[in-house]
């Protein structure tokens, strides 16, 4: 045996073997697909309503911050009308 001995504590004798064992499994990838159709539809359809999605975030505005918001979803509303 070449080297010196250096004592381990049996946690990090543990760990060790762990690691060394782990050598020997096998690695795979996991993926998972998912249809988001439904959520996309449901965003672009005409129940989606910007305007209360920011009256829940509106909680604790200021009087201007809270018009700049409401400015901001009438944009969005018109925006989607045009397409």
């Amino acid at each position: 045996m070449r080297g010196r001995t250096i004592k381990l504590s049996a946690s990090r004798r543990l760990v060790g073997d762990l690691m060394r064992f782990s050598i020997r499994v096998p690695r795979v990838t996991v993926q998972r697909q998912m249809n988001i159709r439904p959520l996309l539809d449901a965003r672009d359809g005409p129940d989606s309503r910007p305007v209360e999605r920011f009256a829940n975030a509106a909680n604790g505005m200021t009087l201007e911050e809270l018009q700049l918001c409401i400015i901001q979803a009438e944009a969005i509303v018109a925006a989607k009308t045009r397409r």
